[in-house]
């Protein structure tokens, strides 16, 4: 039963409200005042951590459903109260998102972000919550938040680097997919290289959690906006694939096969055919994938396998490519014949294996 719970409980009792736009403003107060000090064991920090609790406590009373609050049932949702309850918090939610992106609060969502790490858990939990509300909220034929992230970088910056807060870290990180669904952010997100190669740090990192995240943001930006992501491959391709080798040649097992696997839905998009062509064209990018297809891990040596095919099914094969082939024919057949031989129930990985050993066979020699 935190200290929040208990400020909202008295605060329903007691029927005290403001306005959405006084309840934004006393919450951009408390929170700079609350970045101002330091130290957490200095009264001011104290009484600035106080007046934030009672702020959130305060706008996360205006922001909840008051029938569910009182505990009525489903029963009521197609109800008259009902109706009227879902347009009072539209509005509540409208107006607290212009108040939240006016000129007079043009900081306040980076330091919502900033305080994350500086209130109780509850209050943690709120600030992600009304992150998410705030971007989904919209207006006319605008979302501010959208608009204000375009314009104010930073936010992004603040997000990725969430991930160097331990305690936090996951909260930022579903931030930032939530800010990554809109997809000009996710556009903005992708070609900002100040920020978005960042994130392949955090799948490096040494936490397994913080690196699995960092990863399933990843695996988000690359597959959501799949038109965006193909313009963005295809103009950036040196640099992203010479980041994303660092991830298959990883020696952390997970992050390697995830990397491996991601990589073959990326190549087997369609959206994707002429990054596709131009990966498969390369002996450079073929030799990592080799690698990894007799690794002694299984599932790391199946999701190579899935990119290796694409190799070898190009008709167009360049010399570069098709020499390595050639040079390896009889191993690569002896050694596919062999390779997970335990998934006979896997027709389609059966027909796959025998289609490769094929290929490989007829392939004809290089000439000199």
């Amino acid at each position: 039963f935190t200290q929040t719970s208990a400020i909202c409980i008295a605060m329903l009792r007691f029927g005290r409200h403001k306005s959405p736009r006084d309840l934004v403003l006393q919450l951009q107060s408390a929170l700079r005042s609350l970045l101002q000090h330091s130290s957490s064991d200095s009264r001011e920090f104290k009484r600035a951590h106080e007046e934030v609790a009672k702020s959130i406590a305060s706008l996360k009373l205006l922001l909840t459903n008051r029938l569910e609050a009182s505990g009525a049932g489903s029963s009521n949702r197609e109800s008259h109260e009902a109706a009227i309850e879902k347009s009072r918090l539209s509005e509540a939610l409208s107006e607290v998102t212009r108040v939240a992106f006016s000129q007079e609060c043009s900081g306040f969502l980076p330091m919502l972000l900033d305080c994350i790490d500086r209130v109780d858990f509850e209050c943690a939990k709120f600030i992600e919550h009304l992150f998410g509300n705030l971007l989904s909220k919209q207006i006319g034929n605008r979302y501010p938040a959208v608009e204000y992230i375009l314009e104010n970088r930073q936010v992004l910056y603040k997000l990725v680097d969430g991930y160097h807060r331990p305690e936090h870290a996951i909260t930022f990180g579903g931030m930032l997919r939530e800010a990554c669904r809109h997809e000009r952010v996710a556009e903005a997100f992708l070609w900002d290289s100040s920020g978005f190669y960042r994130l392949f740090d955090h799948v490096h990192g040494t936490a397994f959690d913080v690196s699995s995240d960092a990863f399933t943001t990843l695996k988000d930006l690359l597959t959501r906006h799949k038109a965006v992501v193909a313009r963005f491959l295809e103009q950036n391709y040196v640099e992203f694939f010479d980041n994303y080798k660092r991830l298959i040649e990883s020696e952390n097992y997970v992050t390697k096969r995830q990397a491996l696997k991601l990589l073959g839905e990326i190549l087997l998009d369609r959206y994707n055919y002429s990054v596709m062509t131009k990966y498969i064209a390369s002996a450079d990018n073929l030799k990592p994938i080799m690698n990894a297809l007799k690794s002694r891990q299984k599932q790391i040596a199946f999701e190579a396998f899935h990119c290796f095919k694409v190799f070898v099914a190009n008709p167009h094969k360049p010399r570069a490519v098709q020499s390595i082939l050639v040079q390896n024919r009889d191993r690569l057949v002896e050694f596919l014949q062999r390779f997970q031989s335990d998934r006979q129930s896997d027709s389609q990985f059966v027909d796959e294996k025998q289609y490769l050993i094929r290929q490989i066979q007829e392939l004809s020699p290089i000439e000199a």
